[in-house]
Order: structure tokens, then sequence, then C-alpha cells
């Protein structure tokens, strides 16, 4: 049975909701300086033609949107929920070798980039996580990817986590 309120169910209503935790949760990301200038981690969410929109309109826009945090959609809500994160930079150097991405990319901005995101959810005080975080497990690495129109190095990340919408999100320390 579902309640409905407007047109929207009862767990539609509470995905609206985790997208805004999440998104009030990554606004307390630091900056990263990235080729010497600062860049602020950008939070969004949806499918993957959502994702093509979304990357098409903040490129319009001449806004910044990198480095990139996306959860993909849909994950079923239940007690513990499986995000799936897309952390993503942008990388128009197509010559550059893996090992080189290694290092500039990967260890400069999404290696601590994954690190600042799982110290939010730790400490967020509404998530919590069901697998504990090890350095082995650091999610699936993406090389020069062009799954959208930007070319991408990524790491997606799978978490699996509990949402307390009776908290209230606490400051988190970086």
């Amino acid at each position: 049975m579902f309640i409905l309120i407007g047109s929207l169910d009862l767990f539609q209503i509470l995905e609206v909701m985790i997208f805004k935790k999440l998104k009030e949760i990554f606004d307390q990301l630091p900056e990263m300086v990235i080729g010497g200038k600062n860049f602020k981690p950008q939070f969004h969410f949806g499918t993957q033609e959502q994702l093509v929109a979304y990357l098409s309109l903040k490129r319009k826009s001449g806004e910044k949107y990198y480095p990139l945090i996306y959860l993909q959609t849909p994950f079923e809500e239940s007690d513990t929920m499986e995000f799936t994160f897309i952390l993503a930079t942008l990388n128009k150097n197509v010559s550059m070798t893996n090992w080189e991405r290694l290092d500039i990319t990967f260890g400069t901005t999404l290696e601590p980039l994954l690190d600042n995101l799982i110290v939010a959810i730790k400490q967020s005080g509404i998530f919590y996580m069901t697998d504990e975080f090890s350095k082995e497990n650091r999610g699936s690495k993406y090389f020069n990817y062009h799954v959208t129109p930007d070319i991408w190095d990524a790491i997606e990340y799978k978490i699996n986590v509990r949402y307390r919408s009776d908290c209230k999100i606490k400051k988190i320390y970086f």
C-alpha cells in the first residue's frame, strides 16, 4: 500500500529527502586545489540521461561542475540502501597514459575526494555505513572515460548505508 501525497508516494518523498540531505552533507566538503585553482565539489543525482543533460546545462552556463559527485538512480529504499557514487573529474588530455592519470587526476583529485566523501558520510549523523570502508576496496577506476560528452577520469564507489531521518546533520570535520 502506498500513501499518496499530491502526486508523490511515500517512497518518492523519502528519496527526495535523501537527495536533499546528501546535498546538505556534501555542501560541507572543502574546496579542492586542482592545477593551482580552487574547485568546490559538485553533487548531483539521476540516471545516465539526466547526467548528460546536467553536464550540457552546466557547460552552457559556464559554471564549474567538476569535480563531480554523482549518485546514480534509481536505488531501492529500504532499511539498508546501496548508493552508487561516480566521482569524476574532467580531463581533456587524451594523450596521458594511465600511469600519469593515476598520479595527476586520481592521486590529487579523485582519491582525496573519495576520502572526503567517506568522512562526510561517516560523520553526517544521519547515514551509517553498514560495510566497513577499507583502502583495498576503493571502487572501480575508469581512465579516459567517454560515457558522457566529457572525457573523465572517474571512480565508481558503491556503499551500503542506513538512513536515520530522525537525526540532524552534524558539522563535518575534514
